[in-house]
C-alpha cells in the first residue's frame, strides 16, 4: 500500500478493486494520519466482502426504478397492477428522478405522500406501499446501506370514498338504460353494462367481459362470472380473477332481469357502430377497447345526468344487499371478494353512515320539537298580555 503525502499533510492511498460486476475500478482514500486511511480501506473491503454494490448508489431513482419494475414487477404481476405501479413510480420520477439514489432522505418521500393528500385511502396506500418497496429492494441488494422510506406517515384521507347513488340517480340510471334510439330502436350501447354494475356489483373489468347468451342463464337466474378485462395500452385483454373468489355466481335480481331477456347476444359492452361492423365482417368478435369504454361510459352518464364513477355503481349494490339484510359472508361471496374482511369493512363504514344519519334525524326531531314548545309558549304569553 502506497502511501502519498499532500501538500495540505494529509494522506493520500490509491486502492484498486473489482464492483460486483466484475469491473476494474481504483478508489482514493484520504486521512491525516495511517490509522485513519487504514480504517477507511477496512470498512470499504468489508462492504465489498458483504456484497454491496460499490458506487451503484450513484445511479439516479428513475434508473434504480426501471430495473426494480422490469426485474421483480413485470414478470410476475398482471396488466392492471403493473399500470397501477407504473403510474406511482412516474409520480416518483416526476419529484425525486433525477436525484442520486444514496442522497434521498425520508423527507423526500414523506412529501410525495404529503401531494397525495385528499385522494381515496387506496390511492395513497398504492403509492406508500410502491416506495417503500422500491427502496427495500434497493437495500436489499446492497445499492444502498438502508432504506430511507423506513416510517413513512401517511396523510389524512377519508375510507369509504366511494358513494351509494341515491334512488334518483338510480331511477335515471335505470331510465336511460330502459331508452332506446330513435333510429336504431335500441339502447344505448352502454346500458345493460351499467345495469351489470349497478344490479350484479360487477367490476369495470367483469362488465366488460360479460357475454350475453354464455353468462347469463336465465332459466336458472343466475349469472356466472370466469373473465375479467384488462387494458394493454388501449386493448383489451382478457383473463381469470385475480383470486377464486372472482369465479362466482350471482343471482338476477329482478331489476336487472328485463334488460337481459331483451339483450342481444355478444359483449354488453358494445363499440360504435363502425367497429361493430368491422367486427362481424371479420367474424371475430372482441372486448371493447379502453378508449371505447371511457366514451361509452361517458356518454351514458351524460344520457342519465348522473356523475359517478363505475365502481360507485358496484357500491351502491353492496348498499342494496346491506339494506335488505344480506349477511356479510353471503355478499362477500356474490361480491367476489377474496377476503370477507374487504366486505366488512364496506358493511361497517355503511354501519357508521346510516348511524350519523340517524342521530341527524333524531336531532332534527327533538330540535323541531323545541322549536315548537317555544313557539307555543310565546303565543301563550302573548295572549295573556293582551
Amino acid at each position: 500500500m502506497a502511501l502519498k503525502k499532500r501538500p495540505d499533510g494529509r494522506i493520500h492511498v490509491q486502492k484498486r478493486y473489482e464492483d460486483a460486476k466484475g469491473v476494474k475500478r481504483s478508489k482514493s482514500f484520504y486521512g491525516w494520519s495511517r490509522a485513519e486511511v487504514e480504517e477507511k480501506i477496512s470498512t470499504f473491503s468489508r462492504a465489498l466482502e458483504d456484497g454491496q454494490r460499490i458506487g451503484a448508489g450513484d445511479c439516479t431513482v428513475r434508473e434504480w426504478a426501471e430495473e426494480w419494475l422490469k426485474t421483480y414487477k413485470e414478470p410476475h404481476i398482471g396488466i392492471k397492477s403493473m399500470e397501477s405501479y407504473t403510474a406511482n413510480i412516474r409520480l416518483i420520477n416526476d419529484a425525486i428522478g433525477s436525484m442520486k439514489l444514496k442522497r434521498v432522505q425520508q423527507a423526500d418521500l414523506q412529501r410525495i405522500l404529503n401531494a397525495r393528500a385528499g385522494l381515496s385511502g387506496s390511492s395513497i396506500r398504492k403509492t406508500a406501499m410502491t416506495i417503500r418497496a422500491l427502496f427495500k429492494a434497493a437495500a436489499v441488494n446492497r445499492v444502498i446501506p438502508f432504506s430511507p422510506a423506513e416510517g413513512l406517515i401517511l396523510p389524512r384521507f377519508e375510507d369509504g370514498s366511494h358513494r351509494a347513488l341515491t334512488q334518483l340517480e338510480i331511477d335515471a340510471l335505470t331510465g336511460a338504460a330502459q331508452a332506446l334510439d330513435i333510429q336504431t330502436r335500441k339502447p344505448h350501447r352502454f346500458a345493460l353494462s351499467a345495469m351489470l354494475m349497478l344490479f350484479a356489483g360487477l367490476r369495470g373489468g367483469e362488465a366488460a367481459a360479460f357475454r350475453v347468451g354464455r353468462d347469463a342463464d336465465l332459466a336458472a337466474g343466475s349469472l356466472k362470472v370466469n373473465q375479467s378485462v384488462s387494458f394493454a395500452k388501449n386493448q383489451a385483454v382478457l383473463k381469470e380473477p385475480k383470486t377464486a373468489a372472482g369465479k362466482r355466481t350471482i343471482p338476477i335480481f329482478p331489476p336487472l332481469r328485463p334488460f337481459l331477456e331483451t339483450a342481444e347476444p355478444g359483449y354488453a359492452a358494445r363499440p360504435s357502430d363502425g367497429v361493430q361492423a368491422r367486427n362481424k365482417k371479420e367474424k371475430a368478435a372482441k372486448p371493447i377497447s379502453r378508449q371505447a369504454w371511457r366514451i361509452a361510459y361517458k356518454e351514458f352518464m351524460d344520457m342519465a345526468g348522473v356523475s359517478c364513477t363505475p365502481h360507485d355503481l358496484r357500491h351502491t349494490w353492496f348498499t342494496m344487499l346491506y339494506d335488505a339484510g344480506v349477511d356479510v359472508k353471503t355478499a362477500q361471496r356474490w361480491g367476489g371478494h377474496a377476503s370477507v374482511t374487504v366486505t366488512m369493512e364496506i358493511y361497517t363504514h355503511l354501519s357508521q353512515e346510516r348511524e350519523t344519519a340517524s342521530e341527524k334525524l333524531i336531532q332534527e326531531y327533538f330540535s323541531k320539537d323545541e322549536k315548537g314548545k317555544n313557539a307555543g309558549n310565546k303565543e301563550n304569553e302573548n295572549s295573556n298580555t293582551r
